[in-house]
């Protein structure tokens, strides 16, 4: 029986290890020559609807009539997409900007005619464009061949060119058309900066390393740890859920707070390496921010829009420390790894 037993988990680790492997090699950069200009052409077309998808999702969230949102996936998925692939998928980001921002303005009362509604979004897919190409040039610049999630300094420089530096184009293009053509009052323009830039950061910070993570090859032995990551990852959901949705009835007055999320972030980092780490912030992200939406949850602040700012921050500084936590284990994992090859 335990035989059997021991038969069937290899057997799904190894299906699941097939799975890996083909999705590794379907995002590994292709060169145009060897499997020409058509499988270029899927990639870029692809990209455009994933990244038209999940700027709809965003833009459910913005909070100004203004088409500002706090949070904006797409710039992770933009940024990841030039660190796989290169520079060959930029026309793909800005066709899924375009068609996104072109929507939000032909279904939503804004005071600009069509003949500018182009313009805009034409713009602002520039902005974001240039924003991943800009950040994606300089993260493969300094990092090289290595995976950005598996060193300290790499984390730094992800987060900080990526994260800080990419987004700024975005948001000054962005909110400067926006003002430009009236749909933005130039009094809020440092409050919708603001909101544009936290945004496209906190979209990097959570989706960049999700999908670095789970299309790269990981030296972490997370894969090793099923029922460990089942309880971390469910106990994470479960505690988000009653913290920022539902919460329940605590005897002696006692209050959850978003802080106490802080020990099973570290426990993913700590014990399932970056893979681990990345999901759990995904889900504790996403559950934060519907919550914060949709019930008010505990980050609460004047209005909505600094309430989300203020979660922003807050998911930026969950990021960071989950990151380079799980880069020092990851980094101690290849040491060790190496003294035994050596010995």
């Amino acid at each position: 029986m335990e035989w059997h037993d021991e038969n069937h988990r290899g057997e799904s680790r190894s299906v699941l290890h097939r799975i890996q492997i083909g999705l590794r090699a379907l995002l590994q950069p292709q060169s145009v020559d060897s499997h020409g200009r058509l499988r270029l052409s899927l990639i870029n077309f692809g990209l455009a609807l994933v990244y038209f998808a999940t700027a709809r999702l965003s833009l459910m969230l913005e909070t100004q009539s203004g088409h500002v949102t706090p949070i904006w996936l797409p710039s992770g998925l933009a940024l990841a997409a030039v660190l796989i692939w290169g520079r060959q998928v930029t026309a793909g980001i800005w066709l899924g900007c375009f068609c996104a921002n072109l929507w939000n303005f032909c279904f939503t009362p804004l005071p600009i005619g069509p003949v500018f509604s182009v313009i805009s979004a034409s713009a602002i897919g520039l902005g974001s464009t240039l924003s991943a190409l800009a950040g994606g040039t300089i993260i493969q610049r300094m990092v090289g061949d290595r995976n950005p999630l598996e060193r300290v300094s790499d984390v730094f420089c992800l987060l900080g060119f990526g994260g800080a530096f990419g987004p700024l184009l975005s948001a000054v293009i962005g909110v400067t058309t926006l003002a430009l053509c009236g749909v933005i009052p130039w009094p809020h323009y440092a409050e919708s900066f603001a909101t544009w830039w936290i945004g496209d950061a906190v979209g990097v910070s959570v989706v960049t390393p999700l999908l670095l993570a789970w299309t790269t090859e990981s030296d972490s032995t997370d894969n090793k740890r099923w029922l460990e990551s089942t309880c971390c990852i469910g106990l994470s959901a479960l505690l988000s859920y009653f913290i920022f949705v539902d919460m329940p009835t605590i005897p002696f007055g006692l209050l959850l707070t978003p802080f106490m999320l802080q020990p099973l972030i570290l426990w993913a980092a700590g014990r399932l390496g970056s893979r681990g780490a990345v999901l759990v912030i995904a889900i504790t992200s996403l559950i934060a921010v519907w919550g914060t939406v949709h019930t008010g949850g505990p980050i609460t602040w004047r209005n909505r829009a600094n309430s989300l700012l203020m979660l922003d921050l807050f998911i930026n500084v969950n990021v960071f420390s989950a990151l380079c936590m799980s880069s020092m284990v990851t980094q101690r994992q290849q040491a060790q790894s190496q003294l035994r090859r050596i010995n």
